[in-house]
């Protein structure tokens, strides 16, 4: 075993590590997929929601995390807990448009469902649209006439 490190091995060093630094720096890290809500009666939650989190989970937060770990930007994908009402996704979105973008969630049953997508998309930043089909039989709305209509107003 050496104890000493080569002038040859030490430069081969340096340029390897110079060369993946190099490398690294010329990726972006993207979140895809996170939530974000808060315990505030502006937002109320969806009368689904029997359990709603102890904690809340703020932009405010997650820039921090963010930052903490070299994420550039962060999707931001409509939690459940507000059920239909995207009112808080939107606020964040509007609040911090460096850091974010945005899916937000329609209801697939509801035949205003593509103006609101539309809406959306056009007036409150959203980029994509989360769709939730049930796991039974309550699915089958996928395949349901008011389906074509929201899947033309997806596309752009």
């Amino acid at each position: 075993m050496r104890d000493k490190l080569s002038r040859r091995d030490f430069v081969a060093g340096s340029l390897a590590a110079g060369l993946l630094q190099e490398r690294a720096a010329r990726y972006r890290i993207i979140d895809p997929h996170v939530h974000v809500w808060k315990n505030d009666p502006r937002y109320p939650w969806a009368k689904e929601t029997t359990r709603p989190p102890e904690k809340d989970a703020t932009p405010e937060m997650l820039i921090g995390l963010m930052k903490a770990n070299g994420v550039e930007k962060t999707v931001l994908v409509h939690v459940i807990y507000y059920r239909w009402d995207n009112s808080y996704a939107a606020d964040v979105l509007k609040q911090y448009p460096q850091y974010f973008q945005g899916v937000a969630r329609v209801n697939p049953e509801d035949p205003a469902a593509p103006d609101q997508l539309s809406r959306l998309v056009e007036q409150q930043r959203f980029r994509g649209v989360r769709l939730s089909p049930a796991g039974n039989e309550d699915g089958d709305w996928i395949r349901g006439p008011l389906m074509p209509p929201l899947w033309s107003a997806a596309v752009p």
